[in-house]
């Protein structure tokens, strides 16, 4: 394997850079986790729009999105307390205005081998 050639290699931070992936570790940081977290744009994209589609209303975008985020990071932290088993995948719901949303989570190496948090559609990979 040492003698391999790689052709082309997609790191995380391309990803967050390329809005592939959406990094809310600041918020994270916050409610306690120590490892960087990022969201796919599928995430993002689906619970940010069914929070502001309920609503109806004009609103705060900023304060609608720490809403909805914030539900995620506390089910996901509550999902992970709950594990018996180390694994790197926990899957969880979340209920944005009323509709669940399936959700997991993968706990993997980043860019330098450092653990990094990701959370995903539950039909993403």
């Amino acid at each position: 394997m040492a003698d391999d050639e790689y052709i082309h290699i997609y790191t995380r931070a391309m990803a967050i850079r390329d809005g592939i992936l959406v990094d809310v570790s600041e918020v994270a940081s916050g409610l306690g986790y120590k490892h960087p977290v990022a969201l796919t744009i599928g995430v993002w994209s689906r619970c940010s729009i069914t929070s502001e589609r309920d609503r109806g209303v004009p609103l705060d975008v900023r304060q609608a999105i720490v809403g909805w985020l914030w539900d995620v990071l506390m089910l996901l932290r509550a999902e992970v307390r709950k594990m018996k088993a180390d694994s790197d995948r926990v899957d969880f719901t979340v209920s944005i205005a009323g509709e669940d949303v399936k959700l997991y989570s993968l706990c993997g190496p980043g860019d330098d081998a450092e653990p990094v948090i990701t959370i995903l559609l539950h039909h993403e990979d």
